[in-house]
């Protein structure tokens, strides 16, 4: 460590002042007043784990880029400044004016931050100095908290240094924090697999009108499903839940929805085409038993069309015969059966009633009349 110089992020010895500009001009009461908004966490909110993870050591980030984009790309560790140290008085850590440190300090998620639900506080000797980039901590807060669930205190490798502010008459701190490669967290992280079995089996215990409501939205969570599914959290610790609505479930969360809705859309489908093989079925049975089309269709109360189609793809034709529906009005066949009583012969019929060859005798079976040829 004594080769990393904390100087190097001053080089200067001029405040960074990124985030102090927008202090010019004001007092000590407005100071503090600015103090007591910025948000610090509840107690609940985080208990130190036991065990300690240094994620980038001095010696590991002391030729990292400064303000580069390594972290968020999963090249290598970057130097970014921390947000917010301007409410914090340097005298809380004895660190006079224009004096540098080179620190370790705690990344702490704080999901009960009603600013940003995924935020991710930087925490020296216990006392917040501000937090990381929201960019950062949108991707690395719920790793964090999957390691502090893992009994895991995170720390990394900052740099701090004090600077004089005139217009509140105090010195405040402004610090840089080694961020961690998100694929270098990645590695302690459960398995996707894992991951996304933990989610299914949350999914399997959501109420199901809960269900159907992320259903509804292609399984996507919409604000109002979201707070629902977060009272889910105290069976499902190891899942490591939002704690507010609007902050986003791990990458895990969608890869269990895409599974859950491909499988039910499988099941489906497979339903289906139960449903079909069983009305094909059916047909084939009503068919042998000399229903016509229009009587199957109306027994099973599908489509006329339906039926044709199906007797069709069945060959049922080539083998039963399925009689057709007699399209002769009832005048007509009674006609038919009057010529037969005064002893007419089918094909006299069927010449003078204007019928197909074969239809006389089809109408008087039908009638129960069964007669041989009439000359």
């Amino acid at each position: 460590m004594n080769a990393f110089d904390p100087n190097r992020f001053w080089p200067n010895g001029d405040a960074d002042s990124r985030e102090w500009w927008y202090m010019e001009g004001a007092d000590r009461q407005e100071w503090r007043e600015a103090c007591r908004e910025a948000y610090k966490r509840n107690p609940r909110e985080y208990a130190d784990p036991e065990s300690i993870l240094v994620l980038v050591s001095h010696e590991e980030a002391s030729g990292a880029p400064i303000y580069g984009p390594g972290a968020g790309y999963g090249l290598a560790p970057t130097w970014s400044p921390v947000r917010g140290t301007d409410y914090v008085a340097a005298s809380t850590w004895d660190i006079p004016a224009g004096e540098a440190r080179a620190i370790i300090v705690d990344l702490v998620p704080t999901p009960d931050n009603p600013h940003d639900p995924t935020a991710v506080a930087v925490e020296y000797e216990g006392v917040k100095l501000g937090n990381l980039s929201r960019g950062y901590a949108a991707y690395a807060h719920w790793k964090f908290r999957q390691l502090n669930y893992q009994g895991l205190r995170v720390r990394t490798a900052a740099a701090y240094r004090a600077f004089y502010r005139p217009g509140i008459r105090l010195a405040t701190p402004e610090a840089f924090v080694a961020l961690p490669t998100l694929p270098g967290l990645d590695r302690y992280m459960p398995s996707m697999e894992e991951q996304s079995l933990g989610f299914r089996r949350l999914w399997e215990a959501l109420d199901v009108s809960l269900q159907d409501e992320i259903r509804d939205d292609w399984y996507h969570l919409s604000e109002e499903a979201a707070q629902k599914l977060i009272r889910y959290s105290p069976a499902f610790p190891e899942l490591t839940l939002p704690t507010q609505a609007s902050s986003d479930l791990p990458k895990a969360f969608d890869v269990a929805m895409q599974t859950v809705r491909l499988e039910e859309a499988a099941a489906r489908a497979a339903e289906k085409e139960a449903a079909k093989a069983a009305e094909r079925e059916s047909i084939k049975v009503l068919a042998t038993e000399r229903l016509t089309r229009a009587e199957i269709a109306e027994e099973l109360q599908i489509p006329r069309g339906r039926v044709d189609r199906i007797v069709k793809e069945l060959g049922i034709a080539a083998d039963v015969e399925v009689r057709q529906a007699s399209r002769i009005s009832d005048e007509r066949k009674q006609e038919v059966l009057q010529r037969a009583m005064r002893g007419e012969s089918n094909a006299q019929i069927e010449r003078e009633v204007k019928l197909g060859k074969g239809r006389a005798a089809k109408i008087l079976s039908e009638s129960g009349i069964s007669r041989g040829p009439i000359a």
